[in-house]
Formats: structure tokens, sequence, C-alpha cells
């Protein structure tokens, strides 16, 4: 067994596997891809030394000493002339108060590197929380370090998206680098020095908060949708908000950015009716806007408008990858037949209804370029 799961071919695809698997949520001023030379890193977080955990739940047989860790790979990655300092701060879902040595490793370095996030046992089947923020004394230890004023990079490792908003807001730069297996800790060295450039994409909706849930990109549309315009007890009293939160998720379904930038123009709707023997054809160019080559996932999405039953406001339909030069551009196009439309009826049986629809080509579920198309009964033939 060992001899048939452990060549270097297959070591090779977990790494490559782990690292498109890493998404970039924040990098604001962009301190990623690290530029490590002649800098003294901290490494801070009880995921610092951890090697179970990143091969998360259900590896069973799987064995954590055959990984390394996350301080083990940063050793061997980074370059001769940079020094790291490693001080976890805290246990995974501990109780600690005192902070004082992780503070200390901070004030004497060049930049911060936290580590957090949920142990293996804590995601996967019959394993819930009731609390979605960092485990244990996490979010406290973050908070402490951040009073030196350094600049902060974090990576979470957990095995369901987490309610952070504090992370967010205070850290400039976020990776989300799952529990990857037994290749994480390498896929994650990988991005963070910019070897491999970051194009992976949220593939559940982020609540800024427990109350959120659920949350999700698809949902059915409000009879009570906020107004901007009237007075504030009429746009509070008796809508779809909540009063003490954002009604916005965290990070959207789809959401994923680059070390480099894109740009969606020129929105084509190729045709703007079709039968239900039809395809929708629609394109849009994109261009790399940045300074490096990159990979994008373009995704398309639809909303009925009108249904037999109550329709999602939207619905991700099509996808596609494509890699672009530093300033190249792109027509990307979609073929989508009518009979993707198809959606379940009050006796659960598959309906194809003419009507109106609209259509994104977008980055994520929220942003995009927005077009419209009708879906029209086939002529009879006399």
């Amino acid at each position: 067994m060992e001899a048939s799961l452990r060549q270097p071919d297959a070591l090779e695809l977990a790494e490559k596997s782990a690292a498109e698997t890493i998404v970039l949520l924040k990098n604001e001023p962009a301190l990623l891809p690290l530029q490590a030379e002649g800098k003294t890193i901290a490494l801070i977080g009880p995921m610092a030394e951890e090697r179970k955990s990143l091969l998360g739940c259900w590896f069973f047989n799987g064995r954590p000493e055959d990984n390394e860790t996350l301080h083990e790979a940063l050793e061997r990655n980074l370059p001769s002339s940079a020094k790291l300092i490693v001080e976890p701060g805290c246990s995974i879902n501990g109780k600690e108060t005192d902070f004082s040595a992780a503070v200390n490793a901070a004030q004497q370095a060049d930049i911060v590197l936290f580590v957090v996030g949920e142990e293996d046992g804590m995601s996967g089947e019959a394993h819930s929380r009731a609390h979605l923020g960092l485990p244990g004394s996490q979010q406290a230890l973050v908070d402490a370090v951040l009073t030196t004023g350094k600049p902060a990079i974090a990576a979470i490792f957990a095995g369901r998206p987490l309610a952070v908003p504090s992370l967010v807001k205070h850290v400039p730069s976020i990776l989300m680098a799952w529990h990857g297996g037994n290749r994480t800790a390498q896929a994650f060295c990988n991005v963070l020095f910019g070897k491999v450039n970051p194009s992976a994409k949220l593939t559940a909706t982020w609540p800024r908060t427990e109350g959120q849930i659920p949350t999700y990109y698809a949902h059915k549309r409000t009879g009570r949708p906020v107004d901007t315009v009237g007075t504030i007890q009429f746009n509070v009293a008796h809508k779809a908000i909540y009063l003490d939160e954002e009604s916005t998720p965290l990070f959207p379904f789809g959401f994923g950015l680059s070390y480099t930038t894109f740009n969606y123009s020129d929105l084509k709707v190729l045709t703007p009716s079709i039968n239900k023997t039809q395809s929708l054809k629609v394109a849009a160019t994109i261009t790399n806007t940045g300074s490096v080559a990159g990979t994008e996932i373009v995704q398309l999405y639809v909303r009925d408008l009108v249904g037999a039953v109550t329709r999602p406001v939207k619905e991700l339909k099509d996808f596609k990858r494509i890699c672009l030069n530093a300033g190249e551009s792109c027509i990307v196009e979609f073929d989508l037949p009518a009979t993707k439309l198809t959606f379940l009826d009050y006796d659960l049986q598959p309906i194809l209804e003419p009507g109106e629809f609209y259509v994104w080509i977008a980055p994520n579920s929220v942003n995009g370029l927005q077009g419209s198309f009708e879906l029209v009964e086939c002529k009879s033939q006399l």
C-alpha cells in the first residue's frame, strides 16, 4: 500500500490539487505573494506544528507522521536571507489568555503570518459546531498580536466556511487553505510565495455570523425586499433584513481573488430569443489587467423571472477556466442548451416553461455583467 500510494507522481498530484483549492479571500494592501528576502517572519498560531489536522476528517488510515508541518515546510521554502520565528501562541481549542510570547515574537518580526483554524475532528459528519468563529482563544490571540501594528497575513485551515468578520476586517491578506491532505504544507508555501497564483473559488457562501445561516446564493426571492425609498420606519419594519447585522454574506458563493486582476466587459447575448430545442449563446471579454499571468474561473448564472414554482434569484449553470498572461484578453462564450433551464414543478415533474430570463457572466455570484433573453414556445409546422 505504501509503495502504491506515496509515489512521486501521486504526491505531485496531491500537492497540485491542494494548491488549486486554496482561495485568496483578501489582499488589501497586497502583502501576497510574500516577498520574504531579508525579512523576519513570525509564524503565529496553533496550526504551525499540526500534522494530523492538515489531513482533515475522514482520513482514517492516513499517517500524520508522513505530513510536513507548516513550520517545517516554511523553513525549507524560505530564502536563506529570511528568518523564521515560531510561536503557536495557543492551542486549537484551548482557553489561553496569556499571549505575551506571541506578541514578543511579532515585535521582533517584519511581518506576521497567522496560521489558524480547526482541527480535523471539528468538521465532517456528526461534527457540528454551534459557534463558527475561530475555535478557542485563537481570535483573542490574533487581536493581541495585531496591537503590535505589524503587517499581517492570515491562513485559515478548516473544513468548512467560518464566521470570522473580525479577522477579515483587521488582517490585510487572508488565504483559505482548508484541510488539503498530505501535501497541504508545501501547497500552502507554493501559493504563499507566488509559485502558484491562486485561482480557486468558494463553493459555499460564508456567513458573517451564525444567525445568517442558512445562507446560500440560490435563495428564493423575498416578498419584502429592502427599499431605498421612503422613511426609515418603512424600510426597517417587516423587511428582509437583520437589525444588528448586514444582510450580505461575508464572502459570496463563487468568490476568489488572484495575484492579478481581471476585467469583464462587452457582454453579448448572441441568442436573445430561443425555443426549447435551441441553446443560449452568450459571450464576454475577459482581460488580465494585472502584471502577472493568472487563471480565472468565469461563471454563468441564470435567473428565471417567473415560474410555476418560485425560482432562485440566481443559478450557476456553467463555468470555464481560462489562463491569461498579463495584458491578454480573450472572449469567453457559453453555449447553454435550453433543457438546462428545466426545473421541478409542484408534482416534482420536470418542466421547461417559456418566459423571460436574466443571464450573467461573472467572477462570482454577486458581481458580473447582466443581460437578458427569452425562452419561447416552438413554432408549429403548418
